[in-house]
């Protein structure tokens, strides 16, 4: 880091560290005060940096704002320059227009100081902090510190002074800051120093500095500053002003003046420098010397090397003429021709232009225009001609000659303008040839006020004096101007006074003419004027002017716009809006503004003529116009819009024009017996007769107290009384009041949007009713209807639907009221759907499930046609899957559109037609619930569900006579076949219907009780109550039907085992005869558990929609069960039977898994795999049922086959036995 070195000064005055910019330059500065604190240019010396580096002028160093000198510590030294506990840091420095600092000094923010200049004061300011003690900045008074304009400035010595805790800052000599701090200074061992500035917060001022001195005492700064005026040039000649005070006191130079020149990039004679250096004269500053300093003189650079030697070389060697001793050259600058040999500061004789060397043994340079000298500016001789020695400094030019000092040319003193006794320049002159007369400002002299001149003033008497009025004039008798004040010159150029002045006298004195009143715009004597300066105004008799009529005034009339103008009605006034008088008669004065109109009279406008005011109606008290009154004589009558007054409510005119009041109950009447309208309550009949009553609540009009004839708003007449109209109640008895019911709407997870009214509406809405609006989706929707306060909207999206979408949903309907009469408040909806993905139909499933129903009806068809010649379980097999796949999209479980299509497409056959609909209206009950309408029920109405189910029950139902008929035929054998047929038809088809019908009933059963009745009495109120009593006795039989069976073939297992018990089994065949029943009591409950499987599937599907893994649960565990059940008892006699079933529960299972597997989330690609499955183990099902009643079918051909055989085959012994008995009977004879 550097060592440190402390430098002790005992003696007072002693100089610490002096830079003299002025003649010495380079890298590094040198030290003049011999204690080898060399400074640096920029942060290195040894190679140029063009940012920090300073520029070397023949004006000193300059400083661009970036550029500094660097005192110790630096590259040079390395060591740290320490400041005494007294100090002065002195400074000659030229200003550009800039701000910024010339010195700082830093350790920290509780120590450190800077020298600054402010631009916007021009002033100096001083930081200084010590030991965190900082008063802020300490400014100098404005304008103390002042700078550049167009080039040219001014030199200022700037002093620092710390002394006893004492900061003083002076601005050449004068003291312009002071502040006396708490804490010593003292300084720090390390710290930033810098002449200019590196610190970017802090830039530096754009400035020139001639001379920089730390000294150890407070008062050194006296040595460098002369309050003399100067004429020296202590730069180049001709560079400097002419003069300057103070002047600056160099040590080495002498006392004089340095060039003002604050272009940089100009020498101090303003010639431009080139290559951006500094010069002298045409000559570049530029130090290339080997010790890194230079030095200035006699207009040239030179290497300054050690010993005080001057060298023109790249290196420090001695030359001619200089004088060469063992030790140092002699300085050869011009001013000694010779020095000494033992000695190389004494001069031994002095060149021309200085004198000495005198005991000081230097050659000290004369004035510059002395052309021989014994002193420093006193001359023995001069150099210009015209020119005499001055006894203070220098030379002067001789009178009517002037000279540009300095005066160091022979032809410096040159002749003045002739009309000039003294001059300094070729034009303007010190003093004149001509008495009465002074110097001009632009060229020679001019005549004194009160004299002329008709030719130049070369002469004494050149010129002549005016006419006695005149201050100035052209001729004796013509002014142009005079001497008194407020005067001007009239047409023969004469004086006289403006106006607003009078004169008693001849103007020959400056106050000859005298102020008139204030009030006169001219006058005659101090009081009276003759005119007015206050337009609208005229001479008052005794004094001053008055405003004239309708004018006011509220100062002296001393301004043209004095008096102001009265508002237009006033006839006089005091004020701008208050009058004194007004223009028109019967009319008063208004307290704000104006005049107005007298009780009784009224005007048609402004009131500006006397008869602006004119009569009101005779009933008037006040009008306004005739004849429209605003205030009535009488006090029981009021302004009528017609003209004049009527009388209030509830008085009459009499036939004298007064009014009376009226009868008590009248509000307005014709007279004191003939009301026109009643009080209160109270109405007059229809017939008018003139007395009122009081009418029925709501009655607007009426003829009596019971009988309406018109009602109030909002209600209706009906049988001579009023009632407030639908959507209205009562709320007084003369005002109906709006009565609302409500609405609100929610949104299901599949974005169903259910409304739901608070109260039951009196009219069914239809899909037209409603106006559903979804931005940029493509939709559509149909309606349901739960009951009559609850509706859904279920929306069919054909693109997918992203969260949060918003819809609007209307009622269009204009007034839906309620079966309470209420009317609904709001019609408007809106809200934000659910995030739904549309999962696209598979075109083949879309295709297959086209085809699945005309292919499921030949199927079923066949496989029942085939049954006639065989057992038909194989056809119930069949129809009981169908059954159970069909019904599996009755639920709200997430199944692709395809699966549901599918699956319902397989059980839209119709082996029958309904011809319920033209019994029963589809809309008696509200629409299914929305499960069974997304499923495909179109109605909640039972028997035209169960419709085609019952025709077949009516159509087996009818043959049933024709059996009995044909048994009880006289055909042998067919009529014991029917008999058989007979007996087992009329239990075994009952049962089978049941069997077969049980999940239909149970589904159609629970829609309808679901639904709400809807057609009233007007309707099909009989048919719909017993639709309810079956549908209710049905319910019954579904529920009770599975614990009967179980309990009834429990106590009758015994006689099920007995195959020979035909009564038994004619009965009830049906549920056994199937069936091995060897495997115990539970192998014959197959229909036990169909039974209870389809209650659980009927009750899961209806009523755990909001419970959907629950509901799939059941639906997979009871299909588990049957497929259990059947493995393990196998208990079918056939086997192809059998394998009919199994394959139908085996697909049910698997069909009921893949729709729990429905219930969690997978792509679309899952979903379709998952789809071709279902779709794929139903077909393959169904395949195998239908092969297998083929196959039963075929069986039942070849048992048939057989049967024919042996019944020929018997038929045919029968008839051979009668031929054998006749033949032995004839043997027998012939024997």
């Amino acid at each position: 880091m550097g060592y440190i070195v402390l430098v002790l000064f005992l003696v007072s005055g002693n100089i610490l560290l002096e830079y003299r910019f002025g003649s010495n330059y380079g890298p590094v500065v040198v030290d003049k005060s011999g204690n080898n604190n060399y400074g640096v240019s920029g942060f290195h010396y040894e190679y140029y940096e063009s940012l920090n580096e300073v520029l070397f002028t023949d004006r000193g160093v300059y400083l661009s704002g970036i550029s500094f000198i660097k005192p110790p510590y630096n590259d040079k030294e390395k060591f740290y320059f320490i400041l005494p506990s007294t100090f002065s840091i002195i400074m000659w420095v030229l200003p550009q227009d800039s701000e910024g600092k010339i010195l700082y000094k830093l350790h920290n923010s509780d120590y450190y100081f800077y020298i600054h200049r402010s631009r916007i004061k021009n002033c100096l300011r001083i930081r200084f902090v010590t030991k965190g003690e900082d008063p802020g900045d300490l400014d100098s008074a404005d304008n103390t510190f002042s700078h550049s304009i167009f080039y040219l400035g001014t030199w200022t010595l700037i002093t620092l002074i710390y002394k006893n805790n004492q900061v003083s800052g002076y601005c050449n000599k004068q003291l312009c800051i002071s502040h006396t701090y708490t804490n010593s200074y003292s300084d720090i061992s390390t710290y930033w120093f810098y002449i200019g500035s590196d610190y970017a917060s802090w830039p530096n001022l754009n400035c020139f500095i001639w001379l920089f001195i730390i000294s150890d005492t407070d008062d050194d700064y006296l040595k460098y500053i002369s309050t003399d005026t100067s004429t020296v040039c202590l730069t180049r000649p001709e560079s400097c002003p002419s003069s300057c005070n103070p002047a600056i006191v160099d040590p080495y130079k002498g006392i004089g003046c340095i060039s003002i020149n604050t272009n940089q990039d100009q020498e101090s004679g303003n010639q431009t420098c080139s290559f951006n250096l500094g010069c002298i004269s045409s000559v570049n500053i530029q130090c290339t010397c080997n010790n890194s300093n230079c030095a200035l003189a006699s207009s040239n650079d030179y290497c300054a090397c050690p010993g005080y030697r001057l060298q023109q070389v790249l290196a420090c060697s001695c030359s001619m003429p200089m004088y060469l001793s063992t030790v140092t050259c002699c300085i050869y600058d011009g001013s000694c021709s010779a020095c000494s040999s033992s000695n190389i500061n004494v001069c031994q004789t002095c060149n021309s232009g200085y004198y000495g060397p005198g005991s000081s043994n230097i050659c000290s340079l004369c004035y510059e225009e002395c052309l021989t000298c014994n002193q420093a500016l006193k001359c023995l001789s001069c150099k210009s001609s015209n020119a005499h020695v001055d006894s203070n400094q220098g030379c002067k030019c001789n009178d009517k000659y002037f000279g540009t000092a300095p005066l160091i040319l022979s032809n410096s003193c040159q002749s003045c303008y002739e009309e000039c006794a003294t001059c300094n320049n070729s034009l303007l002159c010190l003093t004149c040839i001509s008495l009465n007369s002074h110097v001009d400002d632009e060229i020679g002299c001019a005549c004194d006020n009160g004299y002329y001149n008709t030719s130049s003033l070369i002469r004494e008497d050149s010129c002549i004096k005016c006419y006695q009025e005149c201050s100035k004039c052209v001729t004796e008798g013509k002014c142009t101007e005079c001497i008194s004040k407020n005067t001007e010159l009239n047409l023969n150029e004469n004086c006289i006074c403006i106006q607003g002045y009078y004169n008693e006298t001849i103007l020959t004195a400056i106050d000859s003419c005298k102020p008139c009143y204030y009030d006169c715009l001219t006058c005659n004597t101090s009081l009276t004027c003759q005119t007015c300066i206050a337009e609208n105004s005229y001479p008052h008799i005794e004094k001053g002017c008055v405003c004239n009529e309708s004018f006011y005034n509220t100062t002296s009339l001393i301004n043209s716009s004095s008096c102001i103008s009265c508002y237009e009605e006033c006839l006089t006034c005091n004020q701008s809006n208050i009058c004194l008088t007004c223009k028109a008669k019967n009319s008063h004065i208004n307290s704000d503004q104006g005049c107005s109109c007298d009780d009784g009279y009224f005007s048609t406008g402004i009131l500006l003529e006397k008869k602006s005011c004119k009569k009101c109606h005779d009933d008037c008290f006040t009008c306004n116009s005739n004849p429209l009154c605003l205030i009535c004589k009488d006090n029981n009558a009021t302004p009528s819009k017609h003209g004049g007054c009527k009388c209030n409510t509830g008085f009459y005119r009499n036939i004298d024009g007064i009014c009376e009041p009226c009868n008590a109950l009248c509000k307005t009447c014709e007279n004191s017996t003939q009301c026109l309208e009643c009080i209160g309550n109270l109405n007059l009949p229809a017939d008018n007769i003139g007395y009122c009553i009081q009418c029925p609540d709501l009655c607007s009009g009426c003829k009596s107290n019971y009988d309406c004839v018109s009602c109030i708003e909002n209600a209706s007449l009906k049988k001579k009384s009023c009632f407030c109209d639908k959507g209205f109640i009562k709320s007084s008895s003369s005002s109906c009041k709006e009565k609302y019911f409500t609405a609100s709407i929610s949104i299901s997870s599949k974005n169903n949007i259910k409304i739901d009214f608070s109260e039951s509406l009196d009219e069914q809405l239809i899909q037209d009713d409603f106006l559903l609006e979804i931005p940029n989706i493509t939709f559509s929707f149909s309606l349901y209807i739960s009951n009559s306060s609850l509706y859904l909207l279920i929306p069919t999206f054909l693109e997918n639907v992203p969260t949060n979408t918003k819809f609007a949903l209307q009622i269009i309907k204009y007034k839906v009221f309620s079966t309470k009469d209420s009317q609904l408040k709001k019609y408007d909806f809106m809200g934000l759907l659910n995030k739904l993905d549309i999962i696209i139909l598979d075109p083949t499933i879309q295709n297959l499930a086209l085809t699945t129903k005309a292919v499921s009806q030949i199927a079923v068809s066949s496989s029942i046609g085939m049954a006639i010649t065989s057992n038909p379980a194989a056809a119930w097999a069949m129809m009981n899957t169908i059954q159970l796949i069909t019904y599996l999209p009755i639920n709200d479980n997430s199944l692709t559109p395809g699966v549901r299509e599918f699956c319902v497409s397989i059980g839209e056959y119709n082996l029958v037609p309904s011809p319920m609909y033209d019994i029963f209206n589809g809309n008696s009950s509200s629409e299914p619930y929305s499960e069974a309408k997304i499923y495909g029920f179109k109605t909640s109405v039972f028997w035209i569900n169960f419709g085609p189910t019952a025709v077949t029950f009516l159509a087996f139902f009818t043959l049933l006579p024709f059996l009995c008929l044909i048994s009880k035929t006289k055909i042998g054998t067919i009529a014991m076949k029917f008999d058989k047929i007979l007996s087992n038809y009329k239990y075994g088809f009952f049962i089978r219907f049941w069997i077969q019908a049980y999940l239909d009933v149970g589904f159609f059963s629970l829609i309808q009780l679901k639904s709400t009745i809807l057609i009233d009495s007007q309707g099909y109120f009989n048919e719909i109550s017993a639709t309810l009593t079956i549908v209710t006795f049905i319910k019954i039989l579904v529920v009770l039907t599975p614990p009967l069976l179980f309990v009834t073939s429990f106590i009758s297992f015994s006689r099920i085992k007995d195959e020979k018990d035909d009564e038994y089994h004619k009965k009830f065949g049906s549920l056994f005869y199937e069936f091995k029943n060897n495997k115990g009591f539970i192998s014959s409950q197959y229909y036990t558990l169909y039974f209870v499987r389809r209650f659980v599937f009927i009750i899961s599907q209806v009523y755990l929609n909001n419970v959907l893994f629950i509901q799939a649960g059941l639906n997979v565990g009871f299909s588990l069960i049957s497929v259990t059940f059947l493995l393990f008892y196998r208990p079918y006699k056939e086997t192809y039977i059998f394998v009919s079933v199994l394959a139908g529960e085996i697909c049910i299972f698997i069909v009921f898994s893949l729709a729990l597997v429905f219930l969690f989330e997978f792509s679309a690609s899952v979903l379709a795999t998952l789809e071709s499955a279902v779709v794929l183990t139903v077909l393959g099902a169904l395949g195998i049922q239908f092969i297998t009643s083929v196959y039963g079918f075929i069986k039942g051909l070849k048992i048939m086959w057989k049967r024919i055989e042996k019944y020929n085959a018997s038929k045919f012994l029968k008839n051979i036995e009668p031929q054998r008995n006749n033949e032995t009977s004839s043997n027998i004879i012939l024997k």
